[in-house]
Protein backbone atom coordinates (compact mmCIF):
# COMPACT_ATOMS: atom_id res chain seq x y z
CA UNK A 1 0.00 0.00 0.00
CA UNK A 2 1.69 3.18 -1.29
CA UNK A 3 1.00 6.58 1.13
CA UNK A 4 0.02 10.12 -0.22
CA UNK A 5 3.56 10.76 -0.22
CA UNK A 6 5.06 7.81 -1.80
CA UNK A 7 6.50 5.64 0.50
CA UNK A 8 5.17 2.31 1.16
CA UNK A 9 4.24 1.32 4.62
CA UNK A 10 6.25 -1.19 6.45
CA UNK A 11 4.85 -2.39 9.88
CA UNK A 12 7.67 -1.75 12.52
CA UNK A 13 6.62 -4.24 14.84
CA UNK A 14 7.26 -7.18 12.10
CA UNK A 15 11.23 -8.11 12.82
CA UNK A 16 12.07 -9.15 9.42
CA UNK A 17 10.89 -5.66 7.33
CA UNK A 18 12.52 -3.94 10.69
CA UNK A 19 15.73 -3.11 8.38
CA UNK A 20 13.42 -2.07 5.78
CA UNK A 21 11.45 0.47 7.74
CA UNK A 22 14.36 1.72 9.51
CA UNK A 23 16.30 2.35 6.09
CA UNK A 24 12.99 4.32 5.11
CA UNK A 25 12.67 6.23 7.92
CA UNK A 26 16.40 7.57 7.61
CA UNK A 27 15.82 8.11 3.60
CA UNK A 28 12.79 10.27 4.46
CA UNK A 29 14.67 12.39 7.09
CA UNK A 30 17.31 12.65 4.89
CA UNK A 31 19.48 11.08 7.47
CA UNK A 32 23.18 9.52 5.59
CA UNK A 33 24.59 7.76 8.66
CA UNK A 34 28.15 7.41 6.97
CA UNK A 35 28.12 11.96 6.78
CA UNK A 36 29.93 13.79 9.23
CA UNK A 37 27.42 16.04 9.48
CA UNK A 38 24.91 12.84 11.02
CA UNK A 39 27.99 11.74 12.89
CA UNK A 40 27.95 14.93 14.98
CA UNK A 41 24.76 15.24 15.81
CA UNK A 42 24.81 11.13 17.17
CA UNK A 43 27.89 11.86 18.90
CA UNK A 44 27.01 15.21 20.35
CA UNK A 45 26.65 14.52 23.74
CA UNK A 46 30.04 13.13 23.68
CA UNK A 47 31.54 15.94 22.03
CA UNK A 48 29.94 18.73 24.29
CA UNK A 49 30.17 16.38 27.61
CA UNK A 50 27.75 15.64 29.69
CA UNK A 51 26.21 18.77 30.80
CA UNK A 52 26.22 20.72 27.77
CA UNK A 53 25.16 17.78 25.72
CA UNK A 54 22.13 17.43 28.14
CA UNK A 55 21.21 21.30 27.69
CA UNK A 56 21.83 20.99 23.12
CA UNK A 57 21.18 19.47 20.41
CA UNK A 58 23.51 19.82 17.18
CA UNK A 59 21.16 20.84 14.65
CA UNK A 60 23.64 20.98 11.32
CA UNK A 61 26.88 22.09 9.87
CA UNK A 62 27.15 24.70 7.15
CA UNK A 63 29.95 26.52 5.70
CA UNK A 64 31.57 25.88 8.99
CA UNK A 65 29.34 26.86 11.47
CA UNK A 66 28.32 24.81 14.15
CA UNK A 67 24.51 25.54 14.66
CA UNK A 68 23.69 24.51 18.12
CA UNK A 69 19.60 24.70 19.85
CA UNK A 70 19.22 25.39 23.49
CA UNK A 71 15.71 25.87 25.48
CA UNK A 72 17.21 28.63 28.16
CA UNK A 73 18.88 31.57 27.34
CA UNK A 74 21.28 30.91 30.53
CA UNK A 75 22.09 27.80 28.37
CA UNK A 76 22.97 29.42 24.93
CA UNK A 77 25.14 32.14 27.34
CA UNK A 78 27.18 28.57 28.25
CA UNK A 79 27.33 27.60 25.38
CA UNK A 80 29.15 30.49 23.74
CA UNK A 81 31.33 31.02 26.52
CA UNK A 82 32.67 26.96 26.13
CA UNK A 83 32.67 27.94 21.91
CA UNK A 84 35.90 27.47 21.46
CA UNK A 85 36.67 24.44 23.54
CA UNK A 86 33.32 22.80 21.71
CA UNK A 87 35.20 24.19 18.30
CA UNK A 88 38.64 22.48 19.35
CA UNK A 89 36.81 19.04 20.20
CA UNK A 90 34.24 18.96 17.63
CA UNK A 91 37.35 19.92 14.88
CA UNK A 92 39.36 16.99 16.46
CA UNK A 93 36.87 14.67 16.00
CA UNK A 94 35.46 15.53 12.40
CA UNK A 95 38.08 17.47 11.09
CA UNK A 96 36.45 17.31 7.22
CA UNK A 97 34.28 19.57 8.53
CA UNK A 98 36.23 22.56 9.51
CA UNK A 99 34.01 23.60 12.41
CA UNK A 100 35.34 27.65 12.70
CA UNK A 101 32.05 29.00 14.31
CA UNK A 102 29.32 28.37 16.50
CA UNK A 103 26.16 29.54 16.22
CA UNK A 104 23.51 28.73 19.34
CA UNK A 105 19.49 29.44 18.70
CA UNK A 106 17.11 28.95 21.37
CA UNK A 107 14.01 27.65 21.16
Amino acid sequence: MKAKDNYTRIAPEDPIQSKAYFDQVLKRHRIELESSESQIKITWKVIAGETLGSISECEKVSKGILYIKCHHPAHATTLRMNSRELIKKASSVFPDLEITKIRVRIC
